[in-house]
């Protein structure tokens, strides 16, 4: 199968922002303790550098004795649902780019 123009560009567009999004994935906050366990979103973050648990208790949202407690992870239901959808946009657009030839009489 050869792909046209808008084709390719689509693949790419769609490639770059799956890369986007792994390079920037999404980020959640963890408290596990005795009777405590509490998860809160953390935005997105460089994946070489994660959000502080101290940003959530610059907000308000944690106490200091609590950022201490906080285990930052990749939220990766998250990821995979954003890759999901960016892979079935790419797919719906390279469905409607495909040109048909027109049959001759």
């Amino acid at each position: 199968m050869r792909l046209n123009r808008s084709q390719r560009l689509t693949i790419m567009l769609g490639g770059l922002g799956v890369l986007i999004m792994l390079v920037f994935p999404p980020w959640v906050f963890t408290i596990d303790m005795q009777s405590v366990h509490m998860r809160m979103d953390a935005g997105y973050a460089l994946i070489f550098d994660p959000p502080k648990p101290d940003a959530a208790w610059k907000k308000g949202t944690l106490t200091k004795e609590g950022a201490q407690l906080v285990v930052v992870r990749i939220d990766i239901v998250r990821l995979l649902i954003q890759v999901a959808a960016a892979g079935m946009g790419t797919a719906l657009l390279m469905f409607l780019f495909h040109h048909r030839k027109a049959v001759a009489p």
